[in-house]
């Protein structure tokens, strides 16, 4: 198991916490936001702690994150995002369903989340950043 830190508090943070938990080797800790955004404490049962200090909480050396950022301005807030994360030093974590449908040898970027019921065919490569 591999401690993952959540960027997100929305819908789709608590969608990726789920599937991490059900379906993964990541141990999901925490929820970070940026602090200026920061409305609650909690998200499922979990500290929801600013970015501008989670590597005090959570150090680069032990956890993973994951951006659970939507679709905002064409994506450039995750992009954003991402980028700051790996500044800090993250490893960025990436999520493929256990029952989506891929080939060995499918290439697939950081921050990437593959739901059930995809089917990526042969030759494919999926760059970062990317929710399927």
């Amino acid at each position: 198991m591999r401690d993952i830190v959540i960027f997100g508090d929305g819908d789709l943070a608590e969608i990726i916490a789920f599937y991490l938990e059900k379906d993964s080797n990541y141990k999901v800790r925490a929820f970070s936001v940026d602090g200026m955004y920061l409305k609650k404490e909690k998200l499922l049962g979990r500290d929801i702690i600013p970015f501008e200090e989670i590597e005090n909480y959570y150090p680069v050396t032990n956890c993973s994150m994951f951006i659970a950022l939507g679709y905002a301005k064409m994506n450039k807030n995750r992009e954003k995002k991402l980028n700051e994360a790996k500044t800090k030093g993250y490893k960025i974590a990436k999520h493929i369903h256990s029952k989506a449908i891929v080939y060995p040898d499918l290439n697939i970027g950081e921050n990437t989340f593959l739901f059930e019921n995809n089917v990526v065919q042969p030759f494919v490569t999926i760059g970062s950043n990317n929710i399927i």
